[in-house]
């Protein structure tokens, strides 16, 4: 609709706007919903409200569930909840009162649904939060909001009111955020049980990183395990170095002996960058170099040029290159690196002599690979990559399979009248002539090579 629907419809009148909104709510639940909601008085509209939200709490213990294709209709009737409650206008107090009702029934309510899409729990997340904090602006108790979240928080088991401490500054004046932030660690203190303490700790720990407090999320940590794993103590250095504090960070960094190859990856990312902010620059290139010989491409070519300097760039490269004619079998990964460095003729020499080893399963990134080889004039390598992928789409058939693997004949045909030297491998004719003696039955492929798809 253009901008000036509003006033085009202002223009026809009320008495006309008024039929047509009533012929609608006829005929939609929803549109009856805004027609009782425009009528309704502030006190018929928080009964409305509060009637509304009981049945939806009690749908489990009346036998109803809410199957997972109908929960984004089940997420809407709720988010209409709160247009019932915005109807109503509440005073600060009152709607901060209702709101936290609404909080409180998420348990039932998500119980008597298949919530996999997300779409109910969203609706506590965002919209529920948003008028949350819209009425908690408004409202000068402020002892009340922090006892009224963590109230919510601490029977919270699903996660959904962490927003509403990760807000808190929005609504409470900075100086109360350490009596809140007080009440919390207070609060999860006195619970025996871990398990018990998440529902406290987790909030809190977000907001400790949205206020810049590594101590806090340190503590939150430490409250929430029996021991920190390497995991927790790489976390905790993040946050010091998120906020300058490198020496912290440094010092939880070298407390984690991480097993996981992920985990040890992040933790030597950190450290590089710990170490270059502390000056150790020795420190940092010695881990850009390790980060380079484990895995060659334009990311970590770039983090050691930093710390080596410009002038070493077609060191690194050649050291690259010698790196990945010395390994085993080949890497999609090193193809695009020898391409991004300019090392087409290495790159195309490796694809020939293991393209045997080449995994063709990997067609998102190999096709950009065989459009650069073309493109740099290297065809004999071009089309061993288009053959792989042509093989690979005529035996394990996809929605457009054919679509793509017609183009990639095409480019076959195109890429041969540039091969003077096949080098031992077939020719296109002979290629070809061997698809369509495997594959020849298949007429929806070959239609479209027919058509030029």
């Amino acid at each position: 609709m253009g901008d000036d629907t509003r006033s085009k419809l202002i223009a026809v009148g009320a008495e006309k706007l008024a039929d047509a909104l009533l012929e609608l709510a006829t005929r939609s639940e929803r549109a009856a919903d805004s027609v009782q909601r425009l009528l309704a008085s502030p006190e018929e509209a928080i009964g409305i409200y509060r009637d509304r939200l009981e049945s939806a709490v009690s749908l489990s213990k009346r036998g109803g569930f809410v199957s997972w294709q109908h929960s984004e209709e089940y997420a809407e009737d709720l988010f209409d909840l709160l247009l019932d409650l915005e109807a109503a206008d509440p005073d600060p107090r009152t709607g901060v009162k209702s709101i936290a009702s609404f909080f409180a029934a998420f348990e039932p309510i998500i119980q008597a649904c298949d919530d996999s899409s997300g779409h109910v729990s969203n609706v506590f997340k965002f919209d529920g939060t948003d008028r949350f904090v819209g009425y908690a602006e408004q409202c000068e108790d402020h002892e009340f909001l922090e006892e009224t979240v963590l109230r919510l928080c601490k029977n919270d088991r699903y996660g959904v009111t962490e927003n509403l401490v990760r807000r808190a500054p929005e609504y409470l004046p900075r100086a109360n955020l350490p009596r809140l932030i007080d009440r919390f660690k207070e609060a999860a203190g006195a619970e025996r049980r871990r398990e018990d303490r998440r529902p406290l700790l987790m909030p809190l720990q977000r907001l400790a990183c949205d206020l810049g407090d590594p101590d806090l999320f340190a503590w939150c940590r430490r409250s929430g395990t029996a021991s920190l794993e390497a995991r927790d103590q790489i976390d905790i250095a993040e946050v010091y170095l998120d906020v300058g504090d490198h020496d912290h960070a440094l010092e939880w960094l070298q407390k984690s002996d991480p097993r996981d190859p992920v985990d040890v990856s992040i933790r030597d990312n950190l450290l590089m960058r710990t170490l270059e902010r502390t000056g150790d620059v020795a420190g940092a290139t010695e881990i850009a170099w390790r980060f380079f010989r484990q895995s060659r491409s334009q990311n970590t070519l770039e983090s050691l040029v930093r710390y080596l300097g410009e002038g070493e760039r077609e060191r690194v490269v050649e050291e690259g290159w010698q790196l990945i004619r010395q390994t085993s079998g080949i890497e999609i990964s090193d193809i695009e690196f020898l391409i991004a460095t300019g090392r087409t003729d290495e790159a195309a020499e490796h694809l020939i002599g293991r393209i045997d080893d080449l995994d063709t399963s990997e067609t998102q990134l190999l096709v950009p690979v065989a459009e650069a080889l073309t493109e740099s004039g290297r065809p004999l390598a071009a089309t061993l990559v288009y053959r792989g992928l042509l093989d690979i789409l005529l035996e394990k058939v996809q929605p457009g399979s054919y679509e793509r693997g017609a183009r990639h004949l095409g480019s076959l045909t195109r890429l041969s009248g540039s091969i003077t030297d096949w080098r031992g491998f077939p020719t296109h004719e002979e290629y070809e002539a061997g698809v369509r003696e495997k594959h020849g039955d298949n007429r929806s492929f070959w239609r479209r090579v027919d058509e030029g798809v």
